[in-house]
């Protein structure tokens, strides 16, 4: 063998030698209390087994292991070098060596520190690298967004020891009261509930503004602009932390800079954190509930006060006053007397009657003529009149047929009001202003002529449109 050969092959033996530390140290944290107290898939397959074993195969599907490239008898030489795992009499399956203890989660948080503005290219390794300085670690939490498989911008870094959290915590206590410790936590800005108050009480709004028109919803509008900047209120601040994250990112990095933007409490202070923005929120919760009570309340008055005002337009017609003729549009008789039209009816039928009928209601496509009387005892006068549509179906409109009438004739009154209303409020400054130019000359001419009166007297009409 030269010696080039004999030099390659020592080198492959050291790289396989550190993948088989990298690989025990991966498998022992995969058996570690403070792991399996999270994993629940290897703490199932652990319950599930005969005496604590699982098969060596299961490893070889683990992303971490699989990276490494090992196989079967390198997980094999590395468990027997470990003093927390033994293998099997057939070598096929590993263990624990000492029973799993599930920790308390008081106990793992006394142990765990919130760390936060990781920058987007920071690793597991990276974190591992820089924190075990303080301590042996058990576990690190590095969350991603699912959509993206982005940093979050946080982490949870658990110690062996609760004094080598401290450790960590003291030693970045100045640089985190730098940056602002009073907002320390990445939280969501708004829960699902809050989203769907905020959509309700904007759907409320609009149909009061509908009602009450465009004047009452500009205080609200600014009320709202202001519970949004609230809400935002330490945006500037977030966007700060972004801008020097961008930065860091076109940087290269070396151990003496990435984590001098990191901010770094124990988890109880992230905890206390957490609460006091759960409380903030659901505090917005209960006011907007309050808001939204409020508006559908003023909603429901409203449309009470409508409906009111709608009962009693209906109240003023007299019941028993709508003479009702059934057609059969197939009977050539009665096709004929619907096709001659509304006018032609009342001008062959109702001829002379003209002071004591209101309206003659001839729909299209319908099967019925009804004739609106301005009062009861004429409607009962008329039908009784032997002479009148002799030959025809003829009834007073009750019940629930003469209510639908009614609520129909109030329904149209408040369209024809509604329309009227938005056409003045809708007129434009425009005619406005041709008015007062069609009288500009006339004002001119008037101030041009000599007087001996300080006081020019207009005639009445004048100004006369």
């Amino acid at each position: 063998m030269s010696t080039t050969d004999a030099s390659e092959t020592k080198a492959e033996e050291l790289s396989k030698k550190d993948l088989r530390k990298k690989l025990l140290e991966q498998l022992e944290f995969y058996f570690s209390d403070s792991n399996l107290t999270k994993d629940r898939f290897l703490k199932k397959e652990i319950e599930n087994s005969n005496e604590g074993f699982i098969n060596l195969e299961i490893f070889l599907h683990f992303n971490k292991i699989r990276m490494l490239g090992l196989n079967l008898k390198d997980i094999r030489k590395s468990v027997k070098k470990s003093e927390l795992l033994e293998l099997n009499e057939d070598e096929t399956m590993v263990r624990r060596i000492t029973p799993f203890v599930e920790l308390r989660q008081k106990d793992i948080d006394k142990k765990t520190i919130y760390v936060e503005n990781i920058p987007s290219k920071i690793t597991y390794e990276d974190l591992k690298e820089h924190f075990q300085q303080y301590g042996k670690i058990s576990y690190i939490s590095l969350p991603k967004f699912q959509s993206t498989n982005q940093l979050k911008g946080f982490a949870f870094i658990e110690y062996d020891q609760k004094d080598d959290s401290k450790k960590a915590v003291e030693n970045f206590k100045a640089q985190t009261m730098e940056l602002g410790e009073e907002n320390i936590g990445k939280f969501p800005r708004a829960n699902a509930q809050i989203i769907e108050l905020e959509k309700k009480i904007k759907k409320v709004n609009e149909e009061i503004e509908k009602h009450i028109g465009k004047s009452e919803t500009e205080s609200r509008d600014s009320e709202v602009k202001k519970r949004k900047a609230d809400l935002d209120e330490d945006e500037p601040n977030k966007k700060k932390t972004d801008k020097n994250q961008e930065k860091n990112k076109d940087k290269k990095r070396t151990n003496e800079e990435w984590f001098k933007n990191l901010k770094v409490v124990s988890k109880k202070k992230w905890i206390k954190s957490k609460e006091k923005f759960l409380e903030n929120q659901k505090k917005e919760n209960n006011e907007l509930k309050e808001k939204l009570n409020e508006l559908n309340k003023k909603l429901n008055d409203i449309k009470n006060s409508s409906l009111i005002s709608s009962k009693t337009k209906i109240d003023d017609i007299n019941r028993g006053c709508i003479i009702k003729i059934q057609l059969n549009l197939n009977n050539e008789k009665d096709y004929e007397l619907f096709s001659m039209g509304r006018k032609q009816f009342k001008d062959k039928h109702l001829n002379g009657f003209d002071e004591q009928i209101a309206y003659v209601d001839m729909e299209k496509n319908s099967n019925k003529i009804l004739i609106r009387c301005k009062s009861n005892d004429f409607a009962k006068s008329l039908l009784d009149n032997e002479s009148f549509l002799t030959g025809f179906q003829k009834s007073l409109l009750k019940g629930e047929e003469e209510n639908s009438y009614f609520e129909k004739i109030s329904s149209n009154r408040n369209k024809k009001q509604e329309k009227k209303e938005r056409k003045e409020m809708q007129k434009p400054f425009k005619q406005v202003e041709q008015k007062t130019k069609e009288k500009q000359p006339e004002i001119q001419s008037l101030r041009d002529e000599k007087s001996e009166s300080k006081h020019i007297k207009f005639e009445s009409n004048e100004f006369d449109n």
